[in-house]
């Protein structure tokens, strides 16, 4: 039994009531919870939604963060504070305003953009830090394979680039993969979860539209799972 979570995005509301959800379902079993990424920027409480799932903890369920494009832009900005405004454009500025780094005065040299990456890794800090770099691309249990955006059909799972994993979109007419492994993917956006054939999306836009998606797999069976908040 797997659980899959889409896009969160800054939504600590949804994220708790999903999590409240799946407890509920899974009624004590055994099985896996996995997040596909994309836990920070856009929404509002960014800060609260990584710290309730760092070190997350939940019955028998075993708890699998995957990395999201939005976490690999946050952390290219701190390797490489040049390259911070692909971030700051796609929702870097609400995670900044959420975590709230106390004012700082520049070294001599350093650029506005080094200050704030500064602050953000002090208010932050090193443990987390080092979680969010940890974080996996994919996740595979039997035949299915859980990834933040999309893979690569002619690549074996294991053979998988990156930016794939990352940065993907389903194509229009994409066939199941050849290997039989159904995909569960996040990253692109659609009206309501939908299992299609090979594979299956659950990011719900919640940042805006108020509803986050899961989907548990359980042998040959899928369900969607389904919160709803306030949209913004």
């Amino acid at each position: 039994m797997t659980y899959a979570v889409g896009d969160i995005h800054g939504r600590r509301d949804l994220l708790d009531q999903m999590i409240d959800e799946i407890e509920a379902d899974a009624d004590g079993a055994q099985g896996d919870l996995v997040f596909l990424g994309d836990y920070i920027d856009r929404g509002p409480d960014s800060a609260a939604v990584l710290k309730r799932l760092y070190r997350l903890e939940l019955g028998n369920l075993t708890v699998t963060c995957l990395m999201g494009n939005h976490e690999r832009m946050f952390l290219s900005f701190l390797e490489d504070p040049a390259r911070g405004e692909l971030w700051l454009r796609n929702g870097g500025l609400e995670t900044i305003a959420d975590f709230g780094p106390a004012r700082r005065t520049s070294v001599n040299g350093q650029s506005p953009m080094e200050t704030l990456r500064d602050q953000l890794q002090e208010v932050i800090g090193t443990d987390m830090l080092d979680w969010l770099r940890a974080l996996p691309l994919s996740f595979l249990s039997g035949n299915m394979g859980c990834l933040h955006a999309m893979a690569d059909p002619t690549r074996a799972w294991e053979d998988q680039e990156e930016r794939m994993l990352l940065w993907g979109r389903p194509s229009p007419n994409s066939a199941p993969r050849p290997d039989g492994i159904w995909l569960v993917h996040g990253h692109t956006i659609v009206d309501a979860a939908e299992i299609g054939p090979g594979r299956i999306s659950v990011d719900t836009g919640a940042y805006r539209s108020g509803v986050l998606s899961a989907v548990r797999c359980d042998g040959a069976t899928a369900r969607i799972l389904t919160v709803r908040g306030v949209a913004q």
